[in-house]
């Protein structure tokens, strides 16, 4: 697992009672250092062979702590060891006066120390990881070595499909200790996988980092693939919506209010009848007032927004159907496969429709400015604001991050969930690949935000396994209007919370709110 994601292992809390299982200093660790020596090492040999290993924390040092046998478990005024105050205190602590154990560790940390492999880590675009602009651009490595004053490192470069694209050999020297190495890539507008490996002298390579790179994504080309009766679908769709009651039913949540704004569950009827639910919080002093919809990620359950945070803003958090609020007991998560291979009955049809019943409700509060309503949404959520602002134009602006469900035939190839778990219904369900994704092809977002009219900021995480950012590029790529986006080069697919990104989403949506 670590050399697939090219993390580092860190062996820790192993440890061994103190012989006959006594408590104080000065008793006896034979066994306890036959078992150090034992662990420490095999992490020793499993360091020099692949060089994944990056430390070693045993359990647990008690230091200058004197635990007397009245007290096994902590009282106060005692000596702090090792061991938490729930345990026994000294049985499996280490202390200072342990010289026989001491050593066994000194030596087990010279040895380590030998063995492990020089660190790298990619100095990525200042600002996004993403490098723009023509001609070639500089991918720095910055590494650090104790045990290695020269070496030789390759880097390779992979597209995100895993395709060879390039392959740079460098010498490092270092000095101190240190070393800088600079690679000049010119690559094509696209998403790759950098892996940095170290030559060994025996002539193998083992891998000490990696990192995935962006270049130009904006020219990223990924066509739409819609179907001559995809508006006429989306059009009747919305039609149907429309002619549903949608029986507005407002629940006061008291613990989650307050005299500043009113927490609210919200009950409705949305496409094909369907109950579907939300948390509404809403100013409870009277006037008009600016909105913003939330949208969920894939079974992500309900947050609750402290209501004296601002005493000036509605919020609405749409729970779609059969997730969150609506999510039966022992209910599957396997919604991304219901109604697979008919476009009438697939789930994200009724579920893309709800997201649309979120700004009807919202724009039907009378508290509500209808000229100040924007959205927002991580993951599945993102998916689901980019949709809404497609199908829905009376939203002002929007700011999804890392969004779901874009491009799914690249999508599907380039990781595992949600494809796995689709392609294996269409084939137990024998749907061929052809009527798979020209049924899918309803629901891929990058269909729909050609459509999209108002201003859009998106996010996303240089590293996203599960939204990668080409995904993310390819509907983001067929937006018209005023568009923006922010990477953030380490994360993942946690995106939203990553420092400064809260903090630039409502900047940007307050630039609409609070008109």
């Amino acid at each position: 697992v670590a050399a697939k994601y090219g993390k580092p292992v860190v062996i820790e809390e192993f440890g061994f009672p103190r012989d006959g299982f006594q408590f104080k200093q000065g008793t006896s660790t034979d066994s306890r250092d036959a078992y150090y020596t034992h662990v420490f090492g095999r992490i020793a040999k499993a360091a020099q062979e692949d060089g994944l290993l990056a430390g070693l924390n045993f359990w647990g040092w008690g230091g200058l702590a004197d635990q007397s046998e009245t007290n096994i478990y902590w009282q106060e005024g005692d000596d702090y060891c090792g061991d938490p105050a729930q345990e026994q205190q000294g049985l499996n602590s280490v202390y200072a006066c342990d010289e026989s154990t001491v050593a066994v560790i000194k030596n087990a940390t010279q040895a380590v120390e030998k063995a492990l492999l020089p660190k790298a880590w990619f100095v990525l675009d200042k600002t996004s990881g993403i490098y723009t602009g023509k001609g070639s651009h500089a991918v720095e490595v910055e590494m650090y070595s104790s045990n290695v004053e020269k070496a030789e490192v390759v880097l390779e470069v992979s597209s995100d499909f895993g395709e060879p694209v390039t392959e740079v050999v460098r010498k490092v020297k270092f000095q101190e200790g240190n070393a800088n190495v600079v690679f000049n890539l010119d690559l094509a507008p696209g998403f790759y996988k950098a892996v940095l490996y170290l030559v060994k002298e025996d002539g193998t390579k083992v891998q000490i980092d990696r990192t995935n790179l962006g270049f130009n994504p904006e020219q990223i080309v990924s066509e739409q693939d819609k179907q001559p009766d995809f508006d006429e679908f989306w059009e009747q769709t919305l039609a149907e919506l429309a002619a549903v009651d949608p029986e507005y039913k407002l629940t006061l949540i008291e613990d989650r209010s307050n005299d500043v704004r009113k927490s609210y569950r919200v009950d409705m009827k949305s496409f094909g009848g369907e109950s579907v639910s939300g948390l509404l919080v809403v100013p409870a002093k009277e006037g008009k007032y600016p909105a913003m919809i939330s949208y969920m990620g894939y079974g992500s359950e309900v947050w609750y927004p402290d209501p004296s945070w601002n005493p000036e803003l509605i919020e609405f958090q749409l729970c779609v159907r059969n997730q969150a609020f609506n999510r039966l007991p022992g209910e599957k998560d396997d919604w991304c496969t219901r109604g697979l291979g008919d476009k009438y009955q697939y789930y994200y049809r009724g579920a893309f429709a709800d997201a649309v019943r979120a700004i009807d409700f919202v724009c039907s509060l009378p508290q509500t400015d209808t000229e100040r309503v924007v959205a927002n949404g991580e993951s599945q959520g993102g998916a689901l604001t980019l949709v809404a602002a497609s199908l829905d134009h009376r939203l002002k602006a929007i700011a999804p991050s890392a969004p779901f469900l874009n491009d799914y035939k690249d999508y599907f190839a380039l990781v595992g969930w949600p494809g796995d778990w689709i392609l294996k219904a269409a084939e137990e369900r024998g749907i061929s690949e052809d009527d798979l994704y020209k049924s899918l092809s309803y629901f891929d977002v990058k269909n729909f935000t050609d459509k999209i009219e108002c201003p859009v900021l998106m996010a996303i995480g240089l590293q996203d396994p599960v939204c990668p950012p080409h995904t993310n590029f390819a509907g983001f790529n067929h937006i018209k209007t005023e568009k923006s986006w922010i990477c953030y080069p380490a994360a993942g697919h946690n995106v939203w919370e990553q420092k400064g990104w809260p903090e630039a989403k409502q900047q940007f949506l307050d630039s609409f709110l609070m008109k």
